[in-house]
């Protein structure tokens, strides 16, 4: 893992802390300023802009190992900071001022290659190229039809060069982070059977009030601002579908198979072969807990799953009853009868809600892209010049198939 060297660095002298402080009260209006947007961790770009605007932009090269019951992915990407030159009050070069960056949701991280440092005329920066294993909270409420935000969470650290090396790169003292005004995030092409993947989007936040109480110096908060890089994937849900939805199903379907023998002469048989199936999904369920995140809420699979349990259930129960309720000498055709219908209904009916559940859910995820961040846009110039219509209200690209042809493209030429 790539050392931290933030650890490395102290104010070393009281003028110092003095100087910091001084800043503090110069941008407490810069911090009043921090109002949040309609998701709780998202702050408005334009309302939460400081003194020193630290422009980042990302390009990511590889995304994979996405794993569901640790919520965690290996991503490889470079990230550019560049800041400017120009005003009365701008930031030294690079080779006297080098933010550190930190990553708060990596399990591990390093640097892949050396930062690359540039400075021009109007600004300097320098690309760092980083890979790790992350952490993303997924939500799998309509898993395996799903969108999920794979999150890279970046946080500014203290200056690393230069006289003021070690001071708190904080949101009091003017620093923040901005999305890049003419250079965008991209992702690469990516070869993954399971996920699509969908135009990259982000959007700035901020440490909570308790780490910003963490960080600070002598009593005086240090509010460190976080750009969050999203990466949107859609799930193919072919897989689940063959091999999960339609095994369910056909255990369901064979249920009904029941109501071709005799009742009650052949009553055991009809209830062995109910109870047979039920047991079949029991072990079918446990079979594949380890390959399944523990949540504390019921994907779409799920549901479905204890619903086909619900009306086994019911199914056994009723021809039990009928078992009870009529004599064996009587005659049990109509009733025999009545009880198919009635659970062969009962059945149509609940799969067209839950295929009506499930196709809303995914239609709300679509529907709600920009609950995930925004396009930058860079980026949204790039692809409606090559022909992708984005949805500014909703944020959802209208003709996503484009937008993968596009990937695969080498200069307008397609490849084969």
């Amino acid at each position: 893992m790539e050392s931290d060297p933030e650890t490395a660095y102290t104010v070393s002298t009281r003028d110092q802390q003095n100087t910091t402080f001084k800043m503090t009260q110069s941008f407490t209006s810069t911090t009043k300023k921090v109002k949040k947007t309609t998701t709780s961790m998202m702050l408005d770009e334009d309302l939460n802009r400081t003194k020193h605007t630290l422009h980042v932009n990302v390009f990511v090269n590889y995304v994979g190992k996405i794993d569901m019951v640790s919520q965690t992915f290996v991503v490889r990407f470079d990230v550019y900071l560049e800041w400017d030159l120009t005003g009365s009050e701008s930031l030294p070069t690079v080779d006297k001022f080098k933010p550190v960056l930190r990553f708060p949701g990596a399990e591990r991280w390093s640097r892949d290659i050396d930062d690359v440092e540039f400075t021009n005329d109007k600004s300097s920066g320098f690309r760092t190229s980083i890979s790790g294993t992350f952490r993303s909270e997924l939500d799998l409420r309509n898993f395996p039809f799903d969108i999920q935000g794979l999150k890279i969470e970046m946080m500014l650290g203290v200056n690393s060069r230069g006289k003021n090396a070690g001071d708190q790169l904080s949101i009091e003292c003017g620093y923040s982070f901005g999305q890049h005004p003419e250079r965008p995030n991209l992702c690469d092409s990516q070869i993954d059977t399971e996920y699509n993947f969908r135009p990259l989007r982000y959007y700035l936040s901020a440490s909570s009030k308790i780490m910003s109480q963490a960080l600070s110096i002598d009593g005086k908060k240090a509010t460190k601002s976080k750009y969050v890089l999203v990466i949107p994937v859609e799930r193919n849900s072919s897989f689940w579908l063959l091999n999960n939805y339609v095994f369910v199903l056909l255990c369901q379907i064979l249920s009904f198979s029941t109501f071709a023998l005799e009742m009650p002469k052949q009553a055991g048989d009809i209830l062995g072969i109910t109870l047979a199936l039920y047991f079949l999904l029991v072990a079918y369920k446990f079979a594949l807990m380890n390959g399944l995140p523990r949540l504390s809420y019921f994907t779409h699979f799920d549901s479905y799953l204890w619903l086909v349990f619900a009306l086994l259930f019911v199914q056994y129960v009723l021809q039990t009853l009928l078992l009870w309720v009529k004599d064996p000498g009587d005659n049990f055709a109509d009733e025999w009868n009545y009880l198919f219908y009635s659970c062969f209904g009962t059945s149509f009916f609940a799969h067209v809600v839950i295929i009506r559940k499930g196709w809303s859910l995914y239609k709300d995820q679509t529907r709600s892209m920009n609950k995930l961040g925004k396009i930058d846009r860079t980026a949204m110039k790039i692809y409606e010049q090559y022909g992708l219509k984005i949805s500014e209200k909703k944020g959802t690209v209208k003709n996503i198939r484009r937008y993968r042809e596009l990937l695969e493209e080498i200069d307008g030429i397609k490849t084969y």
